[in-house]
């Protein structure tokens, strides 16, 4: 099977340049190779493809598993005791944004003392690490010709595992373009209405023009948002808030029992980011046809009745545009994130255990 690079493919455009200086490439993905020593077993890491390459990990253990900042000293702390952030380091807050950049608060330095805050109450995390960060990358001349993957240029991370020194060792990839994945919606309950956010990470755009009582839940299965005839309000100690604000470059919020709750506009609209939309890591198994390759549900409460938002992924082949068209072939839209940055789902462990894993 052929694996994605770039869900959002550019159908019908031309290669890449050789540098992609302005973001990280969607045609590069970052592998993970090896974990050295082995980790135990149910400690996981993984590299995944979101706006930027990403890695995530989850510990089960009481044991720390650390990961090592490029200054040397650890920036994250991962137990199942939950995740700690060294605040004073300037890889957590570079880890927070897809690319890096960005001002850093006063007294955050390479080689300040360390500070740590609890960041969350998982046992797993995901961050933006600059060493697996497409953006930048110079690809080898062959790449313009390629039709198949190509391997380059090898990365490390170091981790550590109580008093264990842990290597990540990989290498980068580049993908010809095969074609993308179209997230559709296919029901909107009556009263209501939505718009898809096509991107890396999909969002959905939804729209109560009558102010009927809305309620959105969120992956964890509680209440994410609530809409009505005053705004918009949002649960801060949902999931999906930590997993929308994350990957619009934001800092993640620290996770908290119960619902908080707070207002976010008196709009009847809002739009987020949402994981259920993710499409697959791979291409179909023939990337030459189009097909559904499955379906999304994210539940909903309107005016007292349970209900559903429902679509479906589908994958669309590259087909070469006509020229001038504006679009891709066969009036396939440009699919390319309609709002803020879009990452993977970061600490949702489920989501990384489904996935290929490497311990």
């Amino acid at each position: 099977m052929i694996r994605l690079l770039a869900a959002v493919a550019l159908l019908g455009f031309g290669p890449w340049p050789a540098s992609f200086a302005d973001g990280p490439n969607p045609q590069i993905v970052a592998v993970l190779d090896r974990v050295s020593p082995a980790l135990p077993a149910g400690v996981v890491v993984q590299a995944q493809v979101s706006l930027d390459d990403q890695l995530v990990a989850a510990n089960p253990t009481s044991t720390v598993l650390e990961v090592i900042a490029t200054d040397g000293v650890p920036f994250l702390r991962i137990s199942r005791a939950g995740v700690l952030a060294n605040v004073a380091d300037p890889d957590w807050y570079e880890s927070n944004v897809p690319g890096g950049g960005g001002s850093l608060p006063a007294g955050v330095h390479a080689g300040a003392a360390p500070h740590w805050a609890r960041v969350s109450a998982d046992d797993a995390w995901g961050w933006y690490d600059a060493r697996v960060g497409t953006s930048g990358l110079a690809l080898p001349s062959r790449a313009a010709s390629a039709t198949a993957p190509l391997g380059f240029q090898s990365w490390t991370v170091p981790l550590r595992y109580g008093s264990q020194p842990v290597t990540l060792s990989g290498h980068f990839e580049f993908y010809p373009d095969l074609g993308g994945f179209l997230v559709t919606a296919s029901h909107v309950p009556a009263g209501l209405t939505a718009s898809i956010l096509q991107g890396r990470l999909p969002g959905v755009f939804l729209g109560d023009p009558a102010g009927t009582p809305v309620i959105v839940i969120g992956i964890d299965g509680a209440p994410f948002l609530r809409l009505g005839p005053t705004g918009v309000e949002v649960n801060t100690a949902s999931r999906s808030w930590a997993i929308d604000q994350q990957a619009r470059g934001n800092s993640p919020p620290r996770t908290t029992p119960g619902q908080q709750w707070r207002r976010l506009s008196v709009a009847r609209t809002v739009d987020w980011l949402d994981p259920r939309l993710s499409y697959p890591a791979e291409a179909p198994p023939d990337p030459n046809r189009a097909a559904t390759v499955r379906t999304w549900r994210i539940p909903l409460i309107v005016d007292g009745a349970r209900t559903a938002l429902i679509g479906a992924i589908q994958w669309r082949p590259a087909v070469a545009a006509a020229p001038g068209s504006g679009s891709a072939g066969g009036g396939v839209p440009l699919l390319w994130p309609a709002v803020g940055a879009a990452a993977a789902v970061t600490a949702a462990v489920t989501a990384i255990r489904r996935r290929r894993t490497t311990r």
